[in-house]
């Protein structure tokens, strides 16, 4: 036969928070400006993309660009060389033709890409002065309501101490005694009456 055990002790109720006690952690939590405070995260978050992006578009219009730059010095060898017949010069001409036109590619790639990843960072920058805005607005009213909410707890609080000392609650449980007692002889003359 097993040996009896033995229930565990029940835990005791924790005691109710204490009204004051919620306004405070209100006031500390910033209730208020988790919403914000969420959008300017999202923001930032927004603004390191758009600068990520704004990077990768540059690295690869410049890539681009390396690859038109490879193509105009090939073409410049070419060029340079020396053709004796009309049909070799009118070669040399065309060639010409097609580095300018490439030089031209070339460049306008490189400033697209520069174009890029300067629009990265513009959007990224106008994201992060949205976002820090949105923190310090946030900030200054969990400021006010951490104020408001403790200020509204010590009032709390000093209006209990308050009745406390001045004896109110006592004096209330006197009247509340006297008005039972005084329902209890009201009753009892009434039923008097009735024989």
């Amino acid at each position: 036969m097993a040996p009896p055990t033995t229930a565990p002790a029940p835990s005791p109720t924790p005691a109710p928070p204490n009204p004051t006690d919620i306004l405070r952690a209100a006031g500390d939590m910033g209730i208020g400006t988790k919403g914000a405070k969420a959008v300017a995260a999202g923001l930032s978050t927004g603004a390191q993309l758009a600068r990520q992006k704004g990077k990768e578009y540059h690295d690869e219009l410049m890539k681009h660009a390396g690859t038109l730059d490879e193509l105009c010095n090939r073409t410049n060898t070419m060029r340079n060389e020396s053709w004796k017949s009309a049909s070799g010069q009118k070669y040399r001409e065309q060639l010409e033709g097609h580095r300018k036109d490439t030089e031209h590619s070339r460049d306008e790639l490189r400033t697209a890409a520069q174009e890029a990843l300067q629009a990265g960072e513009e959007i990224a920058q106008n994201l992060e002065t949205q976002s820090a805005a949105i923190n310090n607005a946030a900030n200054q009213v969990d400021s006010i309501l951490h104020s408001l909410a403790h200020g509204a707890a010590d009032a709390a609080d000093k209006i209990g101490d308050i009745i406390k000392k001045s004896g109110i609650g006592g004096a209330q449980d006197t009247l509340n005694a006297l008005a039972d007692n005084g329902n209890k002889m009201l009753q009892g003359l009434g039923s008097l009456m009735q024989h």
